[in-house]
């Protein structure tokens, strides 16, 4: 009996009890994955809280962060070298500018001031270069980006101001991109080769006006110690800061550059003549060896702007920067005809001045201008003319049909030598003048006798100079 009421006990057992389950239920398995547990609150307000807990209180799950995706972020496969002392990020860890923290960019903290990164991108297609440029520390300074040596932007901060983002577009083809940080502690995070075009404006960049900005197929040599730009950075003449020109800081106050136009159909030059430093000096521009324009500016004068007009025909043009720290800001050839008068300069009028073709000899060391630039005597600053270095220096003219009957100039002394100056026409004194160690310089006129084919002038004294010395 107790045998039969075991058996009808196990058979209601397995009859019945699915009825009582829901469908795919099984009591001897674990919870699935993400199930709730019993007694044990999931954030999402499932489950039984446990004993004491707060009913309204939950866990937050935050969820994992979003990786963005980017095209070229300064990848190792594209980045060339970097100089001086320069925190690659992330591999140095993260950096702080302004507000924000970045963990990509690099900063540069050397102590020259001046930090390049390069990136060859050729075949990659990049047309465009976002980032966020700032300061890691109490320093301003700048960042100048090229492009295959020609500068396509300029930025500045200044040593209280917030980083900022930069929008910049890549000329397409661009095999190689400089970037060069000028200025201890400067940084560009978030840096990022696209393709496309910029969305935002330039709005911190100075505008880089000109048809032909001294590029590199021009430029045929540049004397003693001169700074190009935008290949060093930038630099500052008065308030204003410059990403393309150029600056002379050689001992001798004297450097110069060539550029060969020939063909290109150059009539103008625009720029900003200034300076650097604490001193003052000239600049002068000559076309195929002819003085084209002068300029003068003082240890103490602000930076002005240039507007010279280009000779049509001339292939050979030399700015020549004399006295130390002096620049020309953003030169450009263009054509056209130049806008702006000459108020810093001389003038330069005469029919013939000591022209090449007429200079027939000179003796013993004489400078000559402006092929050397320029002089002063007394308070004023010559272009043109001539100097001796010794105490018996003589110039020969030939004239011969030339129709001269006329010779005018400034005579005077560049230091404090006294002396003569004695002019002759075909073996015949003309004209003899002299000059005390402390006279101030004076005009010339002297009448050429008629068809005189050769003119002889003698300085005798030693730094004595003939200024603006014209054949009429």
């Amino acid at each position: 009996m107790a045998a039969v009421v075991i058996v009808i006990g196990l058979l209601a057992y397995f009859v019945f009890l699915p009825g009582f389950l829901a469908p795919g239920d099984d009591p001897t398995a674990s919870p699935s994955p993400g199930a709730p547990t019993p007694g044990v609150a999931d954030g999402l307000g499932n489950g039984d809280p446990e004993p004491g807990s707060d009913e309204n209180e939950s866990t937050v799950i935050v969820p994992s962060p979003q990786v963005e995706v980017i095209e070229a972020f300064l990848e190792s496969d594209i980045s060339h070298v970097s100089n001086h002392r320069m925190d690659l990020y992330p591999q140095a860890g993260s950096f702080s500018m302004g507000d924000s923290v970045f963990f990509r960019g690099f900063v540069a903290h050397d102590r020259d001031h001046n930090s390049t990164i390069t990136y060859n991108i050729a075949g990659r297609g990049f047309t465009r270069l976002t980032g966020t440029l700032g300061r890691t520390g109490n320093y301003g300074g700048t960042m100048t980006i090229t492009g295959d040596g020609t500068l396509i932007a300029g930025f500045e901060i200044s040593a209280t101001s917030a980083p900022y983002e930069i929008d910049v577009d890549i000329p397409p083809g661009t095999e190689q991109v400089f970037i060069r940080l000028q200025g201890r502690w400067l940084g560009l995070a978030d840096a990022t080769f696209l393709s496309g075009t910029s969305a935002q404006p330039l709005t911190h960049p100075r505008a880089l006006p000109g048809e032909a900005y001294l590029q590199s197929d021009i430029v045929r040599t540049s004397s003693h110690r001169m700074d190009l730009y935008p290949q060093a950075g930038s630099f500052r003449m008065g308030d204003t800061v410059f990403f393309r020109g150029f600056v002379s800081h050689d001992r001798d106050h004297n450097s110069t550059i060539t550029y060969n136009i020939a063909g290109r159909g150059y009539t103008r030059l625009t720029g900003t003549f200034g300076r650097t430093g604490s001193y003052g000096g000239t600049m002068t521009i000559t076309g195929d060896g002819t003085l084209i324009a002068g300029f003068e500016i003082g240890a103490t004068s602000a930076p002005y702007e240039i507007d010279v007009d280009i000779p049509q025909g001339t292939e050979q043009v030399i700015i020549r920067l004399q006295g130390r720290w002096l620049g020309l800001a953003d030169a450009a050839f263009s054509s056209g005809a130049a806008v702006r008068p000459f108020t810093h300069q001389r003038a330069f009028p005469g029919e013939a001045y000591l022209q090449s073709d007429i200079i027939h000899a000179s003796s013993h060391r004489m400078s000559g201008y402006p092929h050397d630039g320029s002089f002063k005597m007394g308070d004023t600053v010559f272009f043109r003319g001539f100097v001796a270095q010794d105490h018996n220096a003589s110039i020969t003219y030939d004239v011969a049909g030339r129709g001269f009957t006329r010779l005018t100039g400034t005579f005077g002394r560049q230091a404090g030598n006294g002396g003569t100056i004695s002019i002759t026409g075909d073996g015949v004194l003309l004209a003899e003048f002299e000059i005390s160690d402390i006279a101030q310089p004076f005009e010339i006129d002297v009448d050429i006798p008629p068809g005189t084919e050769q003119v002889i002038i003698a300085l005798q004294g030693r730094w004595l100079g003939l200024g603006d010395a014209i054949f009429r």
